[in-house]
């Protein structure tokens, strides 16, 4: 029913609906304000906050999972699976222990080829003591081997192992001349090489070779010395000698002793040039350029005058080289002290400090198995000894040099 303006109960009426009006007024206010709220809260509740999450609700829905950036790179090459590549990812060892005397390590290190140099390898046996460098090459060549596949079946002399690899490689010297061949099939090294090879030493012929790429043999692999390539003496003084190592280091003893690394390419006259860059910043590099025969150079310090050098005119090589440390007090250094064994039996000790090298005395030795026997000039005779991890030393005594009193424990590096 509708009640018209002035009618009786029109005023009661109006004031019943206008009641009404305001109260669903204040509801849908309060409903709003309700909702501002939950939506205000809701908000809050999605920003990081830092505080931890609550723990999920079982009954939820399962999220999308959130995409993640790929691991980072290691920045290490993978290994390959072509013999050709895997000869110079790693080395290629034969160890062993042996009771009493322990831990015996030959291995083989093969480097990428080299532009000027060639393909050089290097063969540490008997734990670095016999030591070969030159260059190789590797062709698909079938081999024939009969070897053993580790020292037990070799010590108790069972049938060794016969069998065809796939490659062949062949080992040089400097001078292209033969050394040896082997056997190779990527995992395996299969080394005939015997006593009477130019490439031997006791224990490390006739055996398997097995690839190491997680450098099982570190501490023999990080021993591998540079071996000199090209050598050199100042043609007006003997005492200032360069070493070009196979490894892309060198030594120079020109001045004070220098070690550091070297870059090569050849020259137009063809011969090469060598840059030599100092391991410490402080010290002198300097360019040397050989004749095309390399038995001549021209070596230029940097900001220096050129020197003239020879190689050795077919004297004895250098064998080993024992090396130590004294303490000068007069000049309040160190120096290093070098005893050089070189293949006719003849020694020498040497001292650089202050920026020359000085002999301290020389005299001739024998190596008796594993044991040097030395005599000399104007120093004590001394016996090395060796450790149980293989370490050759000798104590060398020697009073009244032009240094003073030595007394220092020297060690064999190469």
């Amino acid at each position: 029913m509708t009640l018209l303006s002035g009618a009786p109960g029109y005023e009661g009426a109006r004031n019943h609906d206008e009641m009404m009006i305001r109260r669903n007024d204040m509801k849908k206010k309060l409903l709003a304000l309700f909702l501002a709220l939950v939506l205000a809260l809701t908000m809050a509740a999605c920003q990081d906050n830092g505080a931890p999450s609550p723990p999920e609700d079982p009954g939820a829905a399962t999220q999308e999972p959130v995409e993640t950036a790929p691991p980072e790179e290691t920045g290490e090459p993978s290994l390959s699976t072509d013999p050709l590549e895997m000869l110079t990812q790693g080395y290629y060892q034969h160890s062993y222990t042996a009771e009493g005397y322990g831990e015996f390590c030959h291995f083989f290190h093969f480097y990428e080829e080299d532009p000027v140099l060639g393909a050089v390898f290097f063969a540490g046996l008997n734990n670095n003591r016999a030591t070969f460098v030159g260059t190789y090459t590797v062709e698909e060549t079938p081999y024939d081997y009969a070897c053993y596949p580790d020292r037990e079946s070799k010590v108790d002399n069972l049938e060794p192992t016969t069998g065809t690899a796939p490659y062949t490689i062949t080992f040089f010297d400097w001078d292209g001349n033969e050394l040896g061949k082997v056997g190779y099939d990527g995992d395996i090294i299969y080394n005939e090489m015997d006593e009477g090879s130019a490439i031997y030493f006791q224990g490390s012929g006739m055996v398997f070779y097995l690839h190491d790429t997680e450098g099982e043999k570190a501490s023999f692999y990080e021993a591998e010395l540079g071996v000199p390539y090209l050598s050199y003496v100042a043609d007006n003084e003997v005492t200032s000698t360069l070493s070009i190592n196979h490894n892309k280091t060198y030594t120079d003893l020109v001045g004070a002793m220098v070690e550091g690394t070297w870059t090569v390419k050849e020259n137009s006259e063809g011969g090469l040039d060598f840059t030599l860059t100092p391991n410490d910043s402080t010290d002198t590099g300097a360019v040397v350029s050989t004749s095309a025969d390399r038995q001549i150079c021209t070596y230029t310090p940097d900001g220096g005058e050129p020197i003239a050098m020879s190689a050795p005119a077919g004297g004895p090589e250098v064998a080993f080289e024992f090396k130590g440390s004294i303490h000068i007090d007069a000049y309040n250094m160190d120096a290093e002290v070098v005893l050089t064994l070189f293949s006719d039996n003849t020694c020498s000790v040497a001292a650089s400090v202050g920026g020359s090298a000085q002999e301290l005395t020389a005299g001739t030795y024998e190596l008796d198995g594993h044991t040097f026997h030395f005599s000399f000039d104007s120093a004590e005779a001394a016996d090395s000894s060796v450790d149980g991890a293989g370490v050759v030393t000798v104590q060398f005594v020697a009073a009244g040099t032009v240094l003073g009193d030595v007394d220092t424990v020297l060690t064999l590096v190469k």
